[in-house]
């Protein structure tokens, strides 16, 4: 809250408690002055983001070669290779685990209107090289994001990786663009995610050469990261062979390393 809204506030408070004119008359000329105050304040907010908006009428478009065009979207579906609707159990939690292999990412708006990359195109002049210039482009610009179709296909690639370290074994993703816009600048990409069915642990078992290693693994198998009935995680697996080699390498085998 700002103080002259805080200061007519309070004189509001003071007003009701006021016993004769000179008290109204005091209250009222405060409270004018605190309004003159505000709106002089929003007169200048306004001028100075005014030529902002404009700018945003100025499209990017135009900075682009031909052929090229600008990511505007990435959106997953869960559907097959055909494009049918597929039932998936936790959508959610896969799209969470999923989204961060997005390759390209649309740009990000300035003050919510200006596209970031607009900034970007705009000081790329042989001139452009004043302290504003500079300015734009170290904190308000955004290297455009130019569509690249191989980044798409490994975005897909990198998912379907993920997919199966989950347990998604026969996991399918395949990525699918399309156009929009008077030269086709505005890229989309559809993400068509088959994750199929998830497998989950049946048994638990060590096996070595070594038999007291064996025997120092059971041990301490019920610490184990790989529980009977939960789905298959690779990121568990991981952690399950750090576990043993953190173990032996205290218990004797000093240069035991997995494989």
């Amino acid at each position: 809250m700002s103080p002259s809204t805080i200061k007519l506030l309070y004189f509001c408070l003071y007003f009701l408690m006021c016993r004769d004119l000179s008290h109204l008359i005091l209250f009222f000329e405060t409270a004018i002055s605190a309004y003159v105050m505000i709106f002089r304040r929003a007169k200048y907010i306004f001028l100075a983001v005014f030529p902002l908006l404009l700018l945003s009428g100025c499209g990017t478009a135009k900075f682009l070669k031909e052929g090229q065009s600008l990511v505007r979207g990435n959106e997953i579906k869960f559907k097959d290779s055909k494009g049918n609707k597929v039932n998936v159990k936790g959508k959610n939690s896969i799209k969470a685990e999923l989204t961060p292999y997005f390759q390209q990412v649309p740009n990000r708006k300035f003050l919510f209107v200006i596209p970031r990359e607009w900034f970007w195109f705009a000081t790329q002049g042989p001139g452009d090289t004043t302290s504003f210039d500079r300015f734009q482009r170290r904190v308000i610009a955004e290297k455009p994001a130019i569509y690249d179709e191989g980044l798409a296909k490994k975005t897909a690639e990198n998912m379907t990786l993920r997919l199966q370290s989950l347990g998604y074994f026969d996991a399918k993703v395949i990525a699918e663009d399309y156009f929009k816009g008077k030269r086709n600048t505005k890229a989309y990409v559809d993400y068509f995610v088959n994750p199929g069915r998830q497998y989950y642990i049946d048994s638990v078992t060590y096996t070595s050469t070594d038999h007291n290693i064996l025997w120092q693994l059971e041990k301490v198998k019920d610490e184990s990261r790989l529980k009977p009935g939960e789905e298959v995680n690779l990121d568990r697996f991981e952690e399950e062979k750090l576990r043993i080699s953190s173990y032996l390498r205290n218990n004797g085998y000093a240069f035991f390393y997995p494989n």
